[in-house]
């Protein structure tokens, strides 16, 4: 069932219109006290599995989908490759999941994948490219398996190599282990996850659970009162997970 949503402090920027003292006044505190904490209050309200997928096909999967058509309209692999080691965003900037990864960490990767463009080509799936990708450069000193994953993915679009499971890093085995689900394992078939997400791709469930993984749990597991990942009044947040 959802939660109630009747709003308890007036709206913000100063629009009152169809918004009442009495609606919020259910309880002795006065609306100062109780508007006091309104971001932790608005945040603590839980999302229902439905809302937290329809929110992320409304409000993220457009900038998702831009990034992967960045990737896979380059003009050859290797130009492809090199943005993608160097998590080169279509504005030309770093995009947010390397954004504290050295230049130099970037570019060693960057190498180690250019001498092998043959084997990169070579990959009939991305769980292959994956592989040949960890092999590569999962041994680089700041390189995780974050970067692995994201480096994969750029270069998969280019390839049109799409995963078929969901794989797990830092952020989204948060989010996997607060639906119940083992996170001790590389990836996860899309059959285990609710049924919700069932209408999503595998890479869209790895941005969900990354992006909401605060706002993921199970009922004996609540939500945290902090966003993660997401924050709609803040978008350049929305691609950022821990790890490397």
């Amino acid at each position: 069932m959802a939660a109630n949503r009747t709003s308890i402090c007036p709206p913000a920027g100063g629009r009152t219109r169809g918004w009442s003292r009495h609606s919020a006044s259910s309880n002795k505190f006065s609306v100062a006290e109780r508007c006091s904490s309104a971001a932790t209050l608005a945040v603590s309200i839980m999302m229902t599995l439905r809302e937290i997928v329809a929110d992320y096909i409304r409000y993220r999967r457009a900038d998702a989908e831009q990034e992967q058509r960045w990737f896979a309209i380059q003009r050859t692999l290797q130009e492809a490759v090199s943005h993608a080691a160097l998590a080169v965003s279509p504005s030309g900037k770093r995009l947010s999941h390397q954004r504290r990864i050295p230049q130099s960490v970037l570019a060693k990767s960057g190498r180690r994948l250019f001498v092998s463009l043959p084997a990169l080509s070579k990959a009939k799936s991305f769980e292959e490219l994956h592989e040949t990708v960890e092999a590569l450069i999962g041994q680089i000193p700041g390189i995780g398996e974050l970067t692995i994953y994201d480096t994969a993915l750029r270069i998969g679009a280019h390839l049109r190599l799409e995963p078929t499971v969901v794989f797990l890093h830092a952020g989204t085995r948060v989010g996997a282990r607060r639906l119940g689900l083992s996170v001790s394992r590389a990836s996860i078939p899309v059959s285990e996850f609710p049924h919700a997400f069932q209408k999503l791709k595998p890479r869209e469930i790895e941005d969900v659970l990354c992006i909401y993984k605060s706002e993921l749990g199970t009922e004996g597991n609540p939500p945290s009162s902090r966003r993660g990942c997401y924050d709609r009044a803040n978008p350049e947040m929305h691609r950022t997970c821990a790890g490397r």
